[in-house]
């Protein structure tokens, strides 16, 4: 029983020096999106100091849930490649970095639920607010974060870092749910990019808005996360992947909630642009400054002062100004 117990080890800490050079990687990559992330978060605080109270609260808390799990993320490398490396057993090690590394799908689960949601949102309101559309969404944005959240669990349960080969029939449900509605939801979004923005944006404005405001990026490493799971069974590979489409996830929150769509504040800046613009187009002469239209009706303006048409001695007219003493006019 020793001896099995000691060759089990060996191979998984054989699989786990074979696979961890990837998941640096892949942290890395992950790393570059949270900045991503953070600069969004940040343009929108600068853009909108008055927004809801509600937006606010989702913004930070998509901030704190990342920076959590990208911490987790470097914490097991660290204890993995450093500090734990030829200092610990096997088992102490293994067990260490467990479950700082297999808590990521579940927090990615979560950033799935707020993007779901948020783009359904948007999806909802371009489909004129159907009811059964409205259920399909958030029935299947649950069913994706619930069956998530059962596989972590399982995952636990074993007390050990592979051995994923046992959650197939997991995986494959969360695949089926998540992939058809993401890819619903990214074809109507493209759609109405794509007839809403035309040619009014610069061409890596647009991209931008394609890639991550539609949900398109976050779809494609949804299938890129089933796929290696299943073509490259026994490696973390897929868990890199889900760590980087955790930040994918808030990146399109985050940007749809700065689009006109969703934020109030937003509709409200871009209407006095509009007013801005119709009325610098018009006919109508403007001056650039207010101290200048001051200054030049202040040159052209003459003293004016009130008079009327007095009779003289002799029969003839002439005119006389009047003075107001005591509140009678008085000619001068």
């Amino acid at each position: 029983m020793d001896m099995d117990q000691e060759l089990k080890m060996q191979k998984m800490m054989t699989d786990m020096n074979r696979n961890w050079g990837s998941l640096f990687i892949e942290t890395i990559a992950a790393s570059v999106f949270y900045g991503m992330m953070l600069l969004q978060a940040f343009t929108f605080f600068f853009r909108y100091p008055k927004g809801h109270f509600r937006d606010k609260g989702i913004v930070i808390l998509l901030c704190v849930v990342n920076t959590a799990a990208l911490a987790l993320a470097w914490h097991g490398l660290y204890t993995f490649l450093i500090t734990g490396h030829g200092r610990q057993g096997p088992m102490q090690l293994i067990r260490s970095v467990n479950w700082s590394i297999l808590i990521n799908p579940a927090i990615t689960s979560l950033m799935g639920l707020f993007a779901h949601l948020c783009l359904g949102y948007r999806v909802w309101k371009i489909c004129n607010k159907n009811v059964f559309m409205a259920f399909v969404i958030i029935f299947a944005s649950a069913a994706c974060f619930a069956l998530t959240v059962v596989g972590v669990g399982i995952r636990f349960s074993m007390h050990e870092t592979f051995g994923f080969e046992r959650m197939r029939w997991i995986v494959l449900a969360i695949g089926i749910t998540t992939i058809p509605l993401e890819g619903g939801i990214v074809t109507v979004q493209c759609i109405w990019t794509r007839n809403t923005v035309g040619s009014t944006k610069t061409p890596l404005a647009r991209t931008m808005m394609y890639v991550f405001n539609t949900g398109l990026l976050a779809l494609l490493l949804s299938i890129t996360t089933i796929v290696t799971y299943f073509a490259m069974p026994g490696t973390l590979v897929f868990l890199g992947i889900n760590l980087i489409l955790a930040k994918v996830y808030a990146i399109a929150v985050l940007a749809n909630m700065k689009s006109r769509g969703f934020n109030p504040e937003h509709r409200q800046i871009e209407i006095g642009v509009n007013v801005t613009r119709a009325f610098a187009r018009s006919s109508t002469p403007a001056f650039h400054s207010t101290r200048q239209d001051s200054e030049m009706m202040l040159q052209n303006m003459t003293p004016v002062r009130p008079s009327r048409m007095h009779k003289t001695s002799d029969g003839s007219l002439e005119t006389k100004d009047l003075d107001f003493k005591h509140g009678r006019a008085v000619a001068l």
